[in-house]
């Protein structure tokens, strides 16, 4: 078993510098190669592509400023109507 582990470790040794080359081709861009960090779509290549990347965005914006508001309204209720705030509840239902 520990001729195996050592073919590997050579085999991995060897094809280190190969991957390292791939990785710097002048700095062109690879389609479908992952980003450090990255979270976001490929880059377009169709208008489609744009539209669809611009539409993501917007539905990003639109449901932020609904969670923002949501939780706004939340923080409200809970300080006006805390029972510290509200000692006599209404009787009323």
């Amino acid at each position: 078993m520990g001729i195996k582990w050592l073919l590997a470790a050579v085999l991995a040794f060897l094809a280190a510098p190969m991957a390292v080359a791939q990785s710097a081709l002048d700095g062109l861009e690879s389609i479908g190669k992952p980003v450090d960090r990255g979270t976001g779509f490929q880059p377009s290549a169709t208008e489609l592509a744009r539209d669809i990347v611009w539409l993501d965005t917007m539905i990003l914006i639109i449901i932020t400023a609904i969670v923002v508001f949501v939780t706004a309204l939340l923080i409200i209720v809970m300080v006006k109507y805390n029972a510290k705030a509200n000692d006599d509840p209404a009787t009323f239902t």
